[in-house]
């Protein structure tokens, strides 16, 4: 069985995090389809990873700001509780 080669390519660079992985080809070097779908498979996969952590960050900081919208309801809650007591006082009602 014959080997498929595909057509030369000017140059095709794995990055990890901005950070170049696994070499790179070089001008002349042939590469086959199942080489390229490797090679784009890396790549995407690290594009992944370097986002998975931005995801995560972003993530805590948007549970961090739902915690403290809690809080401020939760408080606010309080407070529309205690107001129609309120209002009968500051009318001078009394209760029976």
């Amino acid at each position: 069985m014959e080997r498929l080669r595909g057509e030369p390519v000017e140059e095709v660079r794995l990055y990890i995090g901005g950070t170049p992985a696994l070499g790179s080809w070089q001008p002349g070097n042939r590469i086959n389809g199942l080489e390229a779908a490797l090679a784009t498979l890396i790549q995407n996969q690290a594009q992944f990873v370097s986002h998975l952590d931005e995801n995560r960050q972003r993530f805590s900081r948007i549970e961090e700001e739902l915690e403290a919208i809690k809080a401020l309801l939760i408080r606010h809650e309080r407070t529309l509780e205690q107001l129609p007591e309120a209002i009968l006082d500051k009318i001078g009602f009394k209760g029976q």
